[in-house]
């Protein structure tokens, strides 16, 4: 796993939340974490619609079975959403295959993050 790219999410969105402060520490294996990741399948666009109404901390990653690039960030992206440090913040996986989704948000690259 890259540590590196691990430590700038996790940053980023310790950052963006309110209540926690931008972590200095370099060892990104130091900061307290939950057993399991955090992140959720997203299968549908109601599914996807029901998270943006209900929630207010949303990062979502959409993402194609055949990416290089999303095969090596999807568990990078699950392991930075067990920190304990982004607890508020819901973790959104969202599979391209479902051109209606993408469509809708106007995602065409691969991966794509969006913050909501």
């Amino acid at each position: 796993m890259d540590k590196t790219s691990l430590l700038l999410l996790v940053s980023f969105i310790a950052m963006i939340s309110c209540d926690v402060l931008y972590p200095k520490n370099k060892d990104i294996e130091k900061f307290p974490k939950d057993k399991e990741p955090k992140s959720i399948v997203i299968s549908s666009l109601n599914e996807l619609n029901t998270y943006l109404k209900n929630y207010d901390h949303i990062i979502a990653v959409f993402h194609m079975d055949w990416c290089g690039h999303c095969r090596h960030f999807l568990p990078i992206f699950d392991d930075a959403s067990s920190y304990q440090m982004v607890k508020k913040w819901k973790f959104l996986k969202i599979n391209c295959n479902q051109k209606e989704i993408c469509n809708k948000f106007g995602v065409d690259r691969f991966p794509t993050i969006k913050v909501y």
